[in-house]
């Protein structure tokens, strides 16, 4: 997990993670928080791959980042993860509000789930302005308030208590959702829950050779192509899609509403159009969003990398 630094410095980061159907519950989240750390955790200089997607916009060009593991006591299945910033403030006094994102994830194999699971903070203590949620919810915080070392106030002086299995749903069968690659929602739960739609894989397409080629392991290395490959990529889904919109970064780029679904399209022939917003040498962030009968919708998303190489032949496409 990465956040850009923005510019910003002091703070708590708050890790939640709920059920779909209770994505907009302040008190679930609360309930579901399960790890805390400070906002300048694992501090990192961005690279030539990561500048322009976690560090555009930081005189320093630096970004913070954090390894998440799920805890076992949740169960498989579909949940919205929560990540708060609350307490920010730089020099000795500060007034950032509270701030607010999340991502649908998926939940799925691991450790047997356990009963329970304590919640854990990372850092020892924070340079931060305030050390709970809801005191600043408003943007500039005032009165303006010191910068100065310390815990969460669910750590201070006591542990908070555990997140219990049993209060916990049960996952509800087969996953209905896949990670979207967008930074809010205002989807519908009722239409997730009933989603059928499905995205399985995303994949490589060889527009010179007009083919869609086997399963490849995108995400896990890079995509190389030759100095004059044309390529797009396609989104495999189950046959009651009725259209895929294309998202790079988490803006829209390309919008598809007829089989096959790629990022370029294709014409009456079966001629695929070149993929136009191919970015070489730096991480973009791939997302694809299909739309099934009565509005329902599933993602996918995958970090990509691509590569051109000229030792290979000029029209190659592959990893």
């Amino acid at each position: 997990m990465r956040w850009t630094r923005n510019n910003h410095e002091g703070g708590f980061v708050r890790l939640s993670l709920v059920p779909v159907s209770q994505m907009y519950n302040h008190g679930a989240h609360e309930r579901n928080a399960f790890h805390w750390s400070c906002w300048a955790i694992n501090r990192f200089k961005c690279g030539q791959m990561d500048k322009f997607r976690d560090c555009l916009h930081d005189r320093k060009g630096e970004a913070f980042r954090d390894w998440v593991t799920i805890p076992p006591v949740f169960p498989d299945g579909d949940y919205v993860l929560g990540w708060s910033w609350y307490g920010g403030g730089q020099g000795d006094k500060g007034h950032f509000g509270d701030y607010y994102d999340c991502s649908f994830v998926r939940v799925e194999g691991g450790r047997s789930q356990t009963a329970t699971h304590t919640p854990t903070f990372a850092g020892g203590a924070c340079l931060a302005t305030v050390n709970r949620l809801g005191i600043c919810t408003r943007e500039p915080c005032v009165p303006m308030r010191k910068v100065l070392r310390r815990v969460p106030a669910e750590f201070d002086g006591r542990p908070p208590p555990p997140i219990r299995a049993s209060n916990l749903p049960r996952s509800g069968g087969p996953p209905k959702y896949i990670s979207s690659g967008q930074s809010t929602f205002s989807e519908n739960v009722d239409g997730l829950r009933r989603a059928t739609v499905r995205v399985f894989s995303i994949r490589l397409v060889d527009v010179g050779a007009r083919k869609v080629l086997p399963y490849l392991p995108l995400g896990n290395r890079p995509v190389v192509v030759g100095a004059n490959a044309k390529f797009s990529l396609h989104a495999e889904t189950s046959p009651d899609a009725q259209s895929v919109q294309w998202y790079v970064n988490g803006v829209p780029k390309f919008f598809d509403s007829t089989h096959p679904f790629t990022s370029g399209g294709d014409d009456h022939t079966g001629a695929f159009y070149p993929w136009y917003y191919p970015v070489f040498n730096r991480r973009v962030y791939v997302s694809v969003r299909a739309k099934g009968p009565g509005n329902t919708e599933d993602w996918l998303s995958l970090d990509l990398v691509f590569v051109k190489d000229r030792s290979k032949p000029s029209n190659y496409v592959g990893v």
